[in-house]
């Protein structure tokens, strides 16, 4: 049986503040509600901080740097994320997505696109949201513009005190202000993947940057202490795993699979081999691990590294390999009416209805790798990823596909 070690916010919560974009659900047509709030026709966006006094220790600068962050994560990620570029009977259309310069206004006003509230809340918007003492942050489209396709809206972001702070008995004391600021961090970046078109995932892994429960977990009493070094490119994106993804992972295998009479299992509850579900003997001979162990994976700049008791086990070098998409879902969708006037030629039968230009990844394959063994051993494997980035090591052997050989 294999247990894993280090699955960062995974647990469970029963509090009840919660983040999220603004929407719910319920057989609604959403029609434009979900598009992106910018396409790369929009070359500029300004944006500005409204900080209200109780709502952190942190100076407005520094807001400022960790909004600019968040920016930057999304446009690196968007720059490694091909989109589905065609829709009806036209190719080839600049559907990118965080390809615009954002700007700082010294001071909001009607003409900024995005405005960030850090604690604040007017009248009207407590009318509007009556759940607010629920809300740990969330991302509003106030307005949309048909013609650019181009949006404009709020980011709001709950204090640590005051009555906006949100009821919950799991929420941190100082979520924002702790250590690092990590716990904003990567509630900044969630919400702002809200403005790239991307919505709640209710069926991911709490640990996926745009799970339902992200903004719940990293904000938790014992997460946010707990993850106070980490980085938000440690946390998967929501495009799935790839080789660019860092992390330390690991888990423990409790049983083994020769002469044990019990059979483990990878995580997708299949058996490692699909004759029998058991690893060879041979196999197991050369890998030479003991009935019971751990093992951590550590990925860096494309190179995986395995230790099996704080010893160097294996390694595996991803830069030749090529990764393939096994299982993926529509991400991002764009919503056209007979208004918009930035692409042309699109036929009549492509308006009112969402077309997917981008896709999250749940499973991904990495094949044409060689787990290098530090006895000198090499052994050809494939590598699947599921959309936490945990690894499942598989490999071909005496003709006989083996899905887990650890």
């Amino acid at each position: 049986m294999k247990k894993f070690l280090v699955s960062s916010l995974l647990s469970l919560s029963t509090g009840l503040a919660y983040g999220g974009n603004g929407s719910s659900g319920g057989g609604n047509i959403y029609g434009n509600q979900l598009n992106p709030w910018f396409l790369s026709n929009t070359k500029s966006v300004t944006y500005c901080l409204e900080v209200a006094p109780g709502f952190s220790d942190i100076s407005e600068e520094k807001l400022a740097s960790m909004v600019d962050e968040a920016f930057g994560y999304w446009a690196r990620t968007f720059s490694g994320t091909t989109p589905y570029e065609y829709i009806g009977e036209v190719s080839g259309l600049d559907l990118r997505l965080a390809t615009q310069t954002f700007v700082r206004d010294a001071a909001c006003s009607s003409t900024t696109d995005i405005k960030f509230q850090f604690g604040y809340l007017s009248e009207d918007q407590k009318v509007s949201w009556p759940n607010y003492r629920q809300l740990i942050a969330g991302a509003f489209r106030t307005s949309y513009d048909e013609v650019r396709l181009r949006g404009k809206g709020i980011i709001y972001i709950a204090p640590e005190r005051g009555p906006l702070r949100p009821r919950s008995r799991t929420l941190h004391a100082k979520p924002w202000s702790y250590g690092t600021h990590n716990a904003l961090r990567f509630t900044l970046t969630h919400e702002i993947g809200h403005v790239f078109g991307l919505q709640d995932d209710h069926y991911s892994s709490s640990f996926n940057l745009m799970s339902s429960r992200f903004v719940e977990k990293v904000t938790r009493i014992e997460q946010v202490e707990a993850h106070e070094d980490r980085e938000v490119k440690s946390i998967p994106s929501p495009f799935g795993c790839n080789n660019d993804f860092e992390a330390e992972l690991g888990y423990e295998v409790e049983t083994g699979t020769v002469g044990s009479g019990e059979v483990s299992k990878n995580s997708a509850g299949r058996p490692p081999l699909a004759s029998d579900g058991r690893i060879p003997e041979g196999l197991a001979k050369i890998l030479g691990l003991p009935k019971d162990y751990i093992l951590r994976f550590k990925t860096i700049k494309k190179q995986m590294s395995i230790t099996f008791e704080g010893r160097e086990y294996a390694k595996i070098n991803f830069t030749p390999s090529v990764t393939g998409e096994i299982q993926s879902d529509e991400a991002i969708s764009i919503y056209l009416t007979t208004k918009q006037a930035v692409f042309q030629g699109i036929a009549p039968e492509s308006y009112d209805i969402a077309h997917e230009i981008y896709f999250s990844v749940r499973q991904t394959r990495a094949s044409n790798v060689v787990l290098e063994l530090s006895n000198g051993y090499q052994l050809p494997v494939f590598v699947n990823f599921d959309q936490r980035c945990w690894p499942e090591i598989g490999t071909v052997y005496e003709g006989e596909v083996v899905f887990s050989i650890f």
